[in-house]
């Protein structure tokens, strides 16, 4: 009797993660000033899209991927602080909010910071490299400035 294959099996494929190494496996190549004018259009609205977006992209391909609750914490925390630009005549709730807001931005800040040790360690970069992500300009210019450095080592590969 000849061993026929089981038509209700689910079929069986390789999946080929992303050479280490390689950004543009991950990453495609956006133009930095593109970032920043999405983000001046967008309110910074753009600027939480672009994190969440390379964070999902990065994370399948490193071993300690972002988690998904501090991503939506961060997110949260940051439509509150919209929220707290509205007069609402409570002085204490306006301050609350406007905590609230500060915590989204801290945390935003503390996610830049994490998807640059992510790139790092998928491009292996070390700390003695003079191409690395610096961390001064990751703070002030965040997405802007990771864009800018994705882009360069795209273009060097």
């Amino acid at each position: 009797m000849t061993e026929t294959a089981n038509p209700y099996s689910a079929p069986q494929s390789e999946v080929n993660a992303p050479s280490a190494g390689k950004l543009s496996a991950i990453f495609p190549r956006f133009t930095a000033w593109a970032v920043f004018g999405l983000g001046v259009i967008t309110l910074g609205i753009y600027s939480f899209y672009w994190l969440f977006s390379r964070t999902r992209q990065i994370n399948p391909v490193i071993e300690n991927p972002i988690s998904p609750l501090f991503m939506g914490a961060t997110l949260g925390l940051y439509f509150i602080g919209f929220a707290s630009n509205i007069p609402l005549g409570n002085p204490t709730v306006t301050m609350v909010l406007s905590l609230l807001s500060l915590a989204g931005s801290i945390m935003f800040v503390i996610w830049a910071f994490r998807l640059r040790s992510r790139i790092h360690q998928v491009a292996n970069i070390s700390a003695s490299d003079p191409s690395r992500i610096g961390p001064i300009l990751t703070f002030f210019f965040s997405v802007i400035y990771l864009q800018y450095k994705i882009n360069q080592y795209i273009d060097a590969e």
